[in-house]
């Protein structure tokens, strides 16, 4: 089941990437709650349809363009972590942006419930209980 977590994951964040976000209602739990707490700018926590919503609204006055650029998918039974880059471009200023990330997607049942977003990877890995 892990490997098709894995595959899940992929799919929500290319198609997120692309701003597509209708195409991934169905691999997102109605009730997935968005922890971005661990985020350095605006830490706080988004649940449900509406909360993405918010977290999208928040997204979209700061970035003109925003997305995160995988480098590393790392199978964690239920969980998935994802070791990569934010790169944004500023909605004022247009200047680009890139920072290291990593998120922590939990999966159940093809659906993601739960989306850890700006750990640091040492973060994630330990909350997915990958770190040595």
């Amino acid at each position: 089941m892990s490997e098709e977590n894995v595959e899940v994951v992929r799919t929500v964040l290319g198609t997120w990437n692309a701003d597509e976000q209708e195409g991934i209602l169905d691999l997102l739990d109605p009730e997935i709650v968005f922890d971005a707490t661990h985020r350095e700018v605006n830490p706080k926590a988004y649940v449900g349809v509406e909360g993405r919503r918010s977290m999208l609204a928040d997204r979209d006055e700061v970035w003109g363009e925003f997305r995160t650029e995988p480098r590393e998918f790392l199978d964690a039974e239920d969980r998935v972590v994802v070791i990569g880059d934010w790169i944004g471009k500023g909605r004022g200023s247009g200047i680009e942006v890139r920072q290291p990330t990593a998120h922590l997607f939990t999966v159940d049942a093809g659906r993601v419930v739960r989306w850890n977003l700006g750990h640091s990877e040492a973060g994630a890995l330990e909350a997915a209980g990958l770190s040595e």
